[in-house]
């Protein structure tokens, strides 16, 4: 049903993409994206996403969650959320990808957030 890749560009490592496997008759792109950045600045999940830099509207709220014990950041109704790795080295941004059938892998988004287990 779902299927797992890699950026199609070779140079970002950092990225892989959840996807349902295409039909025969469906020509859309839409999934879920998995992103690690460096922690560089030790900010929270909150602080990074009030900066300029994450294009997050935060005016509409956000809800604050725990991950394995690290405190998250799930916005738009659960379809983006940051969390830090323990260390405070990373951090983890799971998404789902704008589209209009994009609502149709919201589950599965809950699912991949309530799996996360950090090794300490």
């Amino acid at each position: 049903y779902l299927s797992v890749m890699e950026d199609p560009d070779p140079g970002i490592l950092e990225r892989l993409f959840v996807s349902p496997i295409p039909t025969k008759n469906d020509n859309e792109i839409y999934g879920i994206v998995i992103s690690t950045a460096e922690n560089e600045d030790g900010m929270t999940p909150l602080k990074w996403l009030q900066g300029s830099e994450s294009g997050a509207d935060l005016s509409k709220g956000y809800n604050v969650l725990d991950i394995d014990g690290q405190e998250a950041i799930s916005l738009e109704g659960g379809t983006w959320v940051v969390v830090d790795t323990p260390d405070k080295k990373y951090q983890l941004s799971i998404a789902l990808l704008p589209d209009k059938n994009g609502d149709l892998l919201f589950t599965e988004i809950g699912i991949i957030v309530s799996s996360l287990k950090f090794s300490r």
